[in-house]
Protein backbone atom coordinates (compact mmCIF):
# COMPACT_ATOMS: atom_id res chain seq x y z
CA UNK A 1 0.00 0.00 0.00
CA UNK A 2 2.91 1.98 0.78
CA UNK A 3 4.53 1.48 -2.32
CA UNK A 4 1.16 2.48 -4.78
CA UNK A 5 1.29 5.86 -2.53
CA UNK A 6 4.49 6.42 -3.46
CA UNK A 7 4.48 5.91 -7.01
CA UNK A 8 0.70 7.91 -6.84
CA UNK A 9 3.31 10.62 -5.38
CA UNK A 10 6.25 10.60 -7.47
CA UNK A 11 4.01 10.56 -11.01
CA UNK A 12 1.53 12.94 -9.98
CA UNK A 13 4.27 15.48 -9.31
CA UNK A 14 6.70 16.03 -12.42
CA UNK A 15 8.88 18.57 -11.07
CA UNK A 16 12.51 17.09 -10.16
CA UNK A 17 12.48 19.02 -7.06
CA UNK A 18 10.87 19.53 -2.69
CA UNK A 19 7.81 16.94 -4.06
CA UNK A 20 9.48 14.36 -5.67
CA UNK A 21 12.90 14.35 -2.59
CA UNK A 22 9.67 14.38 0.09
CA UNK A 23 8.49 11.22 -1.78
CA UNK A 24 11.48 9.24 -1.64
CA UNK A 25 12.16 10.76 1.84
CA UNK A 26 8.88 9.05 3.06
CA UNK A 27 9.05 6.21 1.44
CA UNK A 28 12.77 5.46 2.92
CA UNK A 29 11.62 6.73 6.47
CA UNK A 30 9.30 4.31 6.50
CA UNK A 31 11.09 1.46 5.42
CA UNK A 32 13.50 2.65 7.73
CA UNK A 33 10.90 2.49 11.02
CA UNK A 34 11.07 -1.03 10.03
CA UNK A 35 7.01 -1.22 9.39
CA UNK A 36 7.30 -2.55 5.95
CA UNK A 37 10.88 -3.81 5.94
CA UNK A 38 10.09 -6.72 4.56
CA UNK A 39 8.27 -5.45 2.15
CA UNK A 40 10.21 -6.36 -1.18
CA UNK A 41 8.12 -4.13 -3.92
CA UNK A 42 9.24 -0.90 -1.73
CA UNK A 43 12.69 -1.28 -1.73
CA UNK A 44 12.67 -2.21 -5.58
CA UNK A 45 11.02 1.14 -6.05
CA UNK A 46 13.08 2.94 -4.40
CA UNK A 47 16.46 1.72 -5.96
CA UNK A 48 14.93 1.67 -9.18
CA UNK A 49 14.01 5.44 -8.55
CA UNK A 50 17.77 6.44 -7.84
CA UNK A 51 18.49 3.96 -11.04
CA UNK A 52 16.18 5.90 -12.82
CA UNK A 53 17.45 9.47 -11.30
CA UNK A 54 20.98 8.70 -11.97
CA UNK A 55 20.62 7.83 -15.70
CA UNK A 56 22.68 10.10 -18.21
CA UNK A 57 20.41 11.21 -21.50
CA UNK A 58 21.35 10.45 -24.29
CA UNK A 59 23.45 12.89 -26.78
CA UNK A 60 20.54 14.18 -29.37
CA UNK A 61 20.57 16.92 -31.52
CA UNK A 62 17.58 17.88 -30.90
CA UNK A 63 16.44 21.16 -28.95
CA UNK A 64 14.97 20.50 -25.92
CA UNK A 65 11.24 21.41 -26.19
CA UNK A 66 10.20 25.14 -24.67
CA UNK A 67 6.69 24.00 -23.60
CA UNK A 68 6.32 20.75 -22.03
CA UNK A 69 2.71 19.63 -21.01
CA UNK A 70 2.65 17.57 -17.90
CA UNK A 71 0.38 14.27 -17.58
CA UNK A 72 -1.54 14.12 -14.26
CA UNK A 73 -2.45 10.68 -14.73
CA UNK A 74 -1.93 8.16 -12.10
CA UNK A 75 -0.66 4.92 -12.56
CA UNK A 76 0.99 2.39 -10.93
CA UNK A 77 2.10 -0.37 -13.47
CA UNK A 78 5.74 1.23 -14.27
CA UNK A 79 8.54 3.02 -12.31
CA UNK A 80 8.76 6.53 -12.73
CA UNK A 81 11.82 9.25 -11.96
CA UNK A 82 9.19 11.56 -11.48
CA UNK A 83 10.44 13.72 -14.69
CA UNK A 84 8.03 13.52 -17.50
CA UNK A 85 9.67 11.23 -20.78
CA UNK A 86 10.26 14.68 -22.73
CA UNK A 87 12.16 16.28 -19.88
CA UNK A 88 15.99 15.63 -19.84
CA UNK A 89 17.00 13.57 -16.84
CA UNK A 90 18.74 15.63 -13.91
CA UNK A 91 21.95 13.28 -13.14
CA UNK A 92 22.44 15.15 -9.89
CA UNK A 93 18.99 14.04 -8.33
CA UNK A 94 19.67 11.42 -7.38
CA UNK A 95 23.34 12.57 -5.39
CA UNK A 96 21.29 15.05 -3.77
CA UNK A 97 18.37 12.65 -2.84
CA UNK A 98 20.96 10.26 -1.21
CA UNK A 99 22.66 13.29 0.38
CA UNK A 100 19.89 14.55 2.03
CA UNK A 101 18.38 10.77 3.00
CA UNK A 102 22.21 10.32 4.89
CA UNK A 103 21.88 13.94 6.59
CA UNK A 104 18.46 13.79 7.51
CA UNK A 105 19.46 10.41 9.30
CA UNK A 106 22.86 10.75 10.20
CA UNK A 107 23.85 14.66 10.94
CA UNK A 108 21.79 15.89 13.78
CA UNK A 109 22.17 19.43 12.83
CA UNK A 110 20.75 18.87 9.60
CA UNK A 111 17.39 18.69 11.25
CA UNK A 112 17.28 21.23 13.98
CA UNK A 113 14.33 22.73 12.68
CA UNK A 114 12.26 19.37 12.91
CA UNK A 115 13.97 18.92 16.72
CA UNK A 116 12.16 22.40 17.35
CA UNK A 117 8.98 21.48 15.67
CA UNK A 118 8.68 18.06 17.64
CA UNK A 119 9.71 19.97 20.88
CA UNK A 120 6.80 22.35 20.54
CA UNK A 121 4.45 19.31 19.85
CA UNK A 122 5.59 17.76 22.92
CA UNK A 123 5.11 21.02 25.04
CA UNK A 124 1.46 21.48 23.39
CA UNK A 125 0.04 17.97 24.40
CA UNK A 126 -0.58 17.48 20.66
CA UNK A 127 -1.59 13.73 19.70
CA UNK A 128 1.40 11.31 18.96
CA UNK A 129 -0.87 10.93 15.68
CA UNK A 130 -0.01 14.34 15.21
CA UNK A 131 3.68 13.98 15.96
CA UNK A 132 3.86 10.89 13.71
CA UNK A 133 2.12 12.58 10.77
CA UNK A 134 4.23 15.20 10.67
CA UNK A 135 7.31 13.11 11.31
CA UNK A 136 6.71 11.28 8.24
CA UNK A 137 6.57 14.67 5.88
CA UNK A 138 9.43 15.59 7.77
CA UNK A 139 8.28 18.31 9.65
CA UNK A 140 8.80 16.77 12.84
CA UNK A 141 11.02 14.32 14.60
CA UNK A 142 9.38 11.34 15.44
CA UNK A 143 8.53 10.63 19.18
CA UNK A 144 10.89 8.63 20.17
CA UNK A 145 13.42 11.07 19.12
CA UNK A 146 11.88 13.81 20.88
CA UNK A 147 12.16 11.72 24.39
CA UNK A 148 16.04 11.42 23.43
CA UNK A 149 16.42 15.32 22.39
CA UNK A 150 14.78 15.58 26.28
CA UNK A 151 16.84 13.56 28.08
CA UNK A 152 20.38 15.25 26.43
CA UNK A 153 19.11 18.70 27.51
CA UNK A 154 18.45 17.54 30.62
CA UNK A 155 21.93 15.66 31.08
CA UNK A 156 23.70 18.38 29.57
CA UNK A 157 22.22 21.10 31.85
CA UNK A 158 22.92 18.63 34.70
CA UNK A 159 26.76 18.49 33.53
CA UNK A 160 26.99 22.39 33.70
CA UNK A 161 24.92 22.35 37.06
CA UNK A 162 27.76 19.83 38.64
CA UNK A 163 30.30 21.84 37.01
CA UNK A 164 29.12 25.14 38.66
CA UNK A 165 28.92 23.26 42.32
CA UNK A 166 32.02 21.95 42.13
CA UNK A 167 33.56 25.48 41.52
CA UNK A 168 31.48 27.52 44.10
CA UNK A 169 33.92 28.02 46.74
CA UNK A 170 36.44 29.86 43.92
CA UNK A 171 33.47 31.64 41.84
CA UNK A 172 31.29 33.88 42.57
CA UNK A 173 28.05 33.41 44.98
CA UNK A 174 24.63 31.91 43.22
CA UNK A 175 21.23 31.46 44.27
CA UNK A 176 18.69 29.46 43.10
CA UNK A 177 15.27 30.44 41.87
CA UNK A 178 12.21 27.68 42.13
CA UNK A 179 9.02 28.77 39.77
CA UNK A 180 6.28 26.38 40.26
CA UNK A 181 4.96 24.96 37.30
CA UNK A 182 1.31 23.88 36.80
CA UNK A 183 -0.54 22.60 33.63
CA UNK A 184 -3.84 20.79 33.29
CA UNK A 185 -4.55 17.73 30.88
CA UNK A 186 -8.07 17.81 30.09
CA UNK A 187 -10.02 14.60 28.90
CA UNK A 188 -11.60 14.40 25.72
CA UNK A 189 -14.68 12.55 27.73
CA UNK A 190 -14.83 12.57 31.22
CA UNK A 191 -16.22 9.77 33.33
CA UNK A 192 -15.53 7.93 36.75
CA UNK A 193 -11.86 6.94 35.60
CA UNK A 194 -11.24 9.38 33.08
CA UNK A 195 -10.85 13.34 34.45
CA UNK A 196 -8.94 16.38 33.71
CA UNK A 197 -5.55 16.06 35.95
CA UNK A 198 -3.32 18.99 36.92
CA UNK A 199 0.98 18.19 37.19
CA UNK A 200 2.63 20.41 38.93
CA UNK A 201 6.10 20.55 38.74
CA UNK A 202 9.03 23.00 39.38
CA UNK A 203 11.44 24.55 37.51
CA UNK A 204 14.18 26.05 38.99
CA UNK A 205 16.73 28.76 37.89
CA UNK A 206 20.28 29.41 39.21
CA UNK A 207 21.55 33.04 39.24
CA UNK A 208 24.92 34.52 39.84
CA UNK A 209 25.29 37.48 41.62
CA UNK A 210 26.94 40.29 41.33
CA UNK A 211 29.55 42.68 43.71
CA UNK A 212 28.10 40.51 46.77
CA UNK A 213 31.65 39.97 49.48
CA UNK A 214 32.31 37.05 50.94
CA UNK A 215 30.09 36.49 53.94
CA UNK A 216 27.42 38.92 52.82
CA UNK A 217 24.76 35.99 52.68
CA UNK A 218 25.75 34.72 56.16
CA UNK A 219 22.42 34.26 58.70
CA UNK A 220 24.38 34.95 62.15
CA UNK A 221 24.67 39.07 61.52
CA UNK A 222 20.99 38.79 60.82
CA UNK A 223 20.53 37.00 63.63
CA UNK A 224 22.66 38.65 65.96
CA UNK A 225 20.81 42.23 64.65
CA UNK A 226 17.39 40.82 65.31
CA UNK A 227 18.18 39.55 68.89
CA UNK A 228 19.72 43.62 69.69
CA UNK A 229 16.13 44.74 68.56
CA UNK A 230 17.77 48.19 67.92
CA UNK A 231 14.65 48.41 65.62
CA UNK A 232 12.46 49.58 68.54
CA UNK A 233 14.55 53.30 68.03
CA UNK A 234 13.30 53.91 65.04
CA UNK A 235 10.48 56.73 64.51
CA UNK A 236 8.49 58.77 61.88
CA UNK A 237 10.81 61.69 62.12
CA UNK A 238 14.08 59.68 62.35
CA UNK A 239 12.85 57.96 58.51
CA UNK A 240 12.25 61.57 57.57
CA UNK A 241 15.27 63.06 58.62
CA UNK A 242 17.12 60.48 56.31
CA UNK A 243 15.29 61.48 53.17
CA UNK A 244 17.22 63.62 50.96
CA UNK A 245 13.84 65.92 49.79
CA UNK A 246 15.59 67.85 47.76
CA UNK A 247 17.26 65.09 45.44
CA UNK A 248 13.61 63.26 45.52
CA UNK A 249 11.86 66.52 43.98
CA UNK A 250 14.65 66.68 41.37
CA UNK A 251 14.04 63.60 40.47
CA UNK A 252 10.69 63.98 39.99
CA UNK A 253 11.00 66.95 38.29
CA UNK A 254 13.70 65.39 35.88
CA UNK A 255 10.85 62.59 35.10
CA UNK A 256 8.34 65.04 34.33
CA UNK A 257 11.06 66.89 31.51
CA UNK A 258 11.61 63.45 30.10
CA UNK A 259 8.08 63.31 29.58
CA UNK A 260 7.55 66.57 28.18
CA UNK A 261 10.22 65.92 25.29
CA UNK A 262 9.12 62.27 24.70
CA UNK A 263 5.69 63.59 23.54
CA UNK A 264 6.73 67.25 22.50
CA UNK A 265 8.80 66.95 19.52
CA UNK A 266 9.87 70.69 19.66
CA UNK A 267 11.76 70.09 22.67
CA UNK A 268 14.01 67.58 21.83
CA UNK A 269 16.89 69.72 21.38
CA UNK A 270 17.13 69.51 25.54
CA UNK A 271 17.34 65.60 25.67
CA UNK A 272 20.62 65.88 26.33
CA UNK A 273 20.70 67.93 29.33
CA UNK A 274 17.86 66.28 31.25
CA UNK A 275 19.71 62.88 30.62
CA UNK A 276 22.88 64.48 31.92
CA UNK A 277 20.52 65.46 35.13
CA UNK A 278 19.88 61.63 36.38
CA UNK A 279 23.78 60.95 35.03
CA UNK A 280 25.48 62.95 36.96
CA UNK A 281 23.11 65.91 39.37
CA UNK A 282 21.01 63.09 40.87
CA UNK A 283 22.59 60.00 40.55
CA UNK A 284 23.53 58.50 44.55
CA UNK A 285 24.00 54.98 43.67
CA UNK A 286 24.50 54.57 40.00
CA UNK A 287 24.83 50.93 39.04
CA UNK A 288 27.31 49.39 36.58
CA UNK A 289 25.95 48.37 33.58
CA UNK A 290 25.79 44.35 33.42
CA UNK A 291 24.16 40.92 32.30
CA UNK A 292 23.10 38.49 34.45
CA UNK A 293 24.46 35.22 34.00
CA UNK A 294 21.54 32.85 34.51
CA UNK A 295 21.76 28.72 34.16
CA UNK A 296 18.67 26.67 33.43
CA UNK A 297 18.42 23.87 36.05
CA UNK A 298 16.81 20.56 35.33
CA UNK A 299 12.86 20.30 35.68
CA UNK A 300 11.17 18.32 38.14
CA UNK A 301 7.60 16.73 38.72
CA UNK A 302 8.21 18.16 42.60
CA UNK A 303 5.02 19.64 43.92
CA UNK A 304 6.94 22.70 45.52
CA UNK A 305 3.71 24.66 46.88
CA UNK A 306 3.82 21.44 49.54
CA UNK A 307 5.86 21.70 52.29
CA UNK A 308 7.44 18.34 51.80
CA UNK A 309 7.53 19.95 48.02
CA UNK A 310 9.78 22.76 49.03
CA UNK A 311 11.85 21.13 51.48
CA UNK A 312 13.00 18.50 48.65
CA UNK A 313 13.18 21.33 46.06
CA UNK A 314 16.08 23.22 48.47
CA UNK A 315 17.64 20.15 49.37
Amino acid sequence: MIASRLQIVVNASHKAGFSTIGAFLFALFTEYEGKYAGHASLAHRISAFIRNSMHLPQHTTEPAPINVTPTTALTCDSVSSGVPKTMPTDPWLGVTIALLALLHLRYTYAIIFPTIVGIFLFMCNANRDIISMLSRMGMSIAYSTILSSLHVLASDADTQLRAFGASLDTTAPAFQIFDNVNKMRRTWQQSLGHRDELKSGTAATLVKLEDVTPGALEVEPLLQNIAKKERKNLTVDILQCDVDWSNLRGIGSATVLRAWLKHIPRLARFRTTVEDLFATTYAKHPLRLRKSEVHSMRSTDIDEPTTRGAKKSAV
